[in-house]
């Protein structure tokens, strides 16, 4: 399993709500397990996956990306970038995407456990 900031999500969500055509950006740093999230129209170059890696300087070889939406207020977690592409097509590994999956359903959970609404 990976590790991630709550408020990284929250703040994701929160965005997503205000401007449904907002979308978030998330990557994982495969030497850490550290999964990542920002709002797009948060990122001052606007430059996505690579912008968010470039903030924490890890190497992009390094690192595996994905995008967060809410069409019609739904949230919906797409394996799509083109760091992935370093392992063949635009979408990472099956098996790691689920894993990213449960990170964040988990720590969602944690948060509404803890009292915070969603």
């Amino acid at each position: 399993m990976f590790t991630m900031v709550s408020t990284e999500l929250m703040i994701v969500r929160e965005a997503l709500e205000r401007d449904p055509s907002n979308y978030g950006v998330g990557i994982l740093h495969l030497a850490t397990g550290r999964i990542v999230l920002r709002p797009f129209n948060d990122l001052r170059h606007r430059g996505g996956h690579v912008e968010l890696v470039e903030e924490f300087e890890w190497p992009p070889d390094q690192c595996l990306g994905f995008i967060v939406a809410r069409p019609g207020g739904e949230s919906l977690m797409v394996n799509i970038s083109h760091l992935n592409t370093q392992a063949g097509p635009l979408q990472m590994p099956t098996g790691t995407f689920r894993n990213i999956l449960l990170t964040l359903r988990q720590c969602w959970a944690g948060m509404a456990a803890s009292g915070i609404p969603g």
